[in-house]
């Protein structure tokens, strides 16, 4: 992997990680009365989204990229300073 690529990926995870750090905190303090009221009329009618929750409908993926770039950074990490 080329240093452009490396540093490409480095910013994609910075900005994937701003992501996760604002939807995080939307969701801190938030007690689980307040989870509940907001899920059970959902759970009733059948219509459970991300997006209702207030979670973007690409929550998933954007999970699984910023889990990728993270193991494939750490791997390149560990490359450069000659480990295994």
């Amino acid at each position: 992997m080329t240093k452009e690529q490396l540093l490409s990926l480095a910013e994609r995870g910075r900005e994937l990680d701003a992501e996760i750090q604002t939807l995080v905190g939307q969701f801190k303090g938030v007690t689980m009365a307040q989870v509940a009221k907001k899920l059970m009329p959902m759970m009733m009618s059948g219509n459970l989204s991300p997006e209702k929750m207030g979670l973007p409908t690409d929550i998933m993926e954007k999970l699984e990229e910023y889990s990728h770039i993270n193991a494939t950074l750490n791997k390149a990490v560990v490359h450069l300073l000659g480990g295994k």
